[in-house]
């Protein structure tokens, strides 16, 4: 039986009253290794930073920092964002360094079998190892169909999320 740390209850129960919950730190475990790899997280000092008020409004639920040296050098993101399937129906990392995207993974999704799925296969399929670039996210969907076109639900959740996380990137 999987006990739920005292922490957690009162998160959960301050959400279920209409109060609004303390972010919860989500740990950099093996679950994490699509998006960073061992190898990688070995190379890097990471920890958690605070989000801006923008990112908690895109859906960003967590950064990592990647530093060497004191300097950052990069990030790993989780969010969770709404779709086709309904609020809050797709959750997903994204790692970025060395000016590239590094890794993408929907950890969850609940989109229909059309336009949703084509937007998180197109970037699954195609982000990694391309330029750190907003313009390029925005490119990969076009090639794919899967632009701002048609049911845009899933499109409107994910793309300010990456642009969030892209501006971070930039930014250092």
């Amino acid at each position: 039986m999987k006990q739920i740390p005292l922490l957690s209850l009162l998160v959960l129960t301050l959400t279920a009253c209409g109060s609004t919950p303390t972010p919860v730190d989500i740990t950099l475990d093996e679950t994490w290794n699509e998006v960073i790899s061992e190898s990688i997280r070995n190379t890097f000092d990471i920890a958690s930073i605070d989000l801006t008020e923008d990112e908690e409004d895109v859906g960003v639920d967590v950064i990592y920092e990647l530093k060497q040296n004191n300097e950052t050098q990069g990030f790993v993101f989780q969010a969770t964002v709404d779709g086709d399937g309904g609020n809050d129906s797709v959750i997903f990392r994204l790692s970025m360094f060395d000016n590239e995207f590094k890794g993408f993974l929907v950890v969850e999704e609940r989109e229909h079998t059309n336009f949703g799925d084509k937007q998180l296969n197109a970037l699954s399929a195609n982000l990694v190892g391309t330029q750190v670039s907003f313009s390029e996210v925005v490119a990969i969907l076009q090639r794919a169909n899967a632009g701002r076109t048609g049911i845009t639900v899933t499109y409107d959740g994910l793309v300010p999320a990456i642009e969030a996380m892209v501006e971070r990137y930039l930014s250092i």
